[in-house]
């Protein structure tokens, strides 16, 4: 597998159209449901209805990822659903298109059980989904707090058809709480790897990697010490963003005087370049709750842009485009306006 920036799918694109997409976790009537973002065959977008999980998904008990977990080509879900009873199943929706590009998913089937292997508590987990062993099959790796702020990484490799069973590939003295994770090929090897914005308290933030190798990771390392910096309230993201082959991270964050800046840092291999401010948005008094942000290839130029979902009061949905460029993000365009939904937009998957 060639480096990121070139892959022909970029991670996000649904329909296999060359070009980003969004993967969205709505609340249909306090139940979970999936709305997919895509650019069609010419450039439109349409924000579609995709899946509903009614009563069997609801959404205190589901955590979701997407994925290309089967490895055609097309974006998959897998919700992670609590059975009760320190019990969890991992179901699988495999995604197929109408002959019009329009993804659609099978039903779920249930491709793990927990039963038997000890207790599992949903609240307990954080996954992420990625190829981390270069098998052109997407993963999930979850973080666990094993409790005592112990956590430990276990990844759900694709056998194509599901998962093979969790392997523990780390553990150590790591609160959940204080953690804040992405996956991305932060080295271009091929393969994707994991990093996590941890907050210490008192400004002190630092940034940790696991290297993914071809069976597992390497042990969590310390890569850049932040001072005077606090993320408990940023939005997160992964991309290659300048297109060198190498995923980078970027995350959007309120500020003073109601002012929105997006700031950016660079992979430098198995570390990161200290953040760099890459947009300022002044003074716009929105709620941070209801914003969203993605990250993918949404022109197809081989770099990463980034996708801003906002949930205005009347139920509709503004989608803004900030497009990746090799020194940071071109000012924010307001392209689309969805809406308004029944369901409420939670997050991107």
């Amino acid at each position: 597998m060639g480096p990121a920036a070139v892959l022909p799918r970029f991670k996000g694109d649904v329909n296999n159209s060359g070009r980003g997409d969004a993967t969205l976790l709505f609340n249909w009537q306090n139940n979970a449901a999936i709305f997919t973002d895509v650019d069609l065959v010419g450039g439109q977008r349409i924000l579609q209805d995709t899946w509903h999980g009614l009563s069997a998904y609801p959404m205190a008990g589901i955590k979701g990822v997407a994925g290309d977990f089967d490895g055609d080509d097309f974006t998959d879900a897998a919700f992670f659903r609590t059975a009760g009873s320190g019990r969890v199943t991992l179901q699988l929706l495999r995604s197929t298109l109408d002959p019009n590009k329009i993804n659609t998913y099978h039903a779920p089937a249930q491709v793990w059980d927990s039963l038997g292997g000890g207790t599992w508590l949903l609240d307990k987990m954080r996954p992420l989904a990625g190829d981390f062993n270069a098998d052109d099959r997407e993963d999930i790796a979850v973080f666990y707090e094993t409790g005592g702020c112990v956590t430990a990484l276990l990844v759900f490799f694709s056998t194509g058809t599901g998962f093979a069973p969790p392997a523990q590939l780390w553990s150590s003295g790591w609160c959940q709480a204080n953690a804040y994770y992405v996956a991305g090929d932060f080295n271009g090897d091929g393969r994707r790897d994991l990093a996590s914005y941890y907050h210490y308290g008192g400004g002190h933030t630092a940034i940790w990697n696991w290297m993914s190798t071809p069976t597992g990771f390497r042990t969590g390392i310390k890569s850049l010490d932040l001072t005077g910096y606090d993320v408990t309230t940023a939005k997160i993201v992964s991309g290659d963003f300048n297109g060198d082959g190498r995923t980078d991270v970027a995350h959007l964050t309120h500020g003073v005087n109601q002012e929105w800046r997006v700031f950016g840092l660079y992979s430098a291999g198995e570390t990161f370049s200290a953040p760099a401010e890459w947009y300022r948005h002044p003074q716009w008094s929105a709620d941070p709750a209801r914003i969203v942000v993605n990250a993918a290839d949404y022109n197809a130029d081989g770099k990463a842009d980034l996708g801003f979902y906002y949930r205005y009061p009347n139920q509709q949905i503004g989608w803004w485009y900030g497009q990746g460029t090799a020194t940071g993000i071109a000012p924010f365009t307001p392209l689309e306006i969805y809406g308004p939904n029944v369901a409420t937009l939670v997050s991107a998957i």
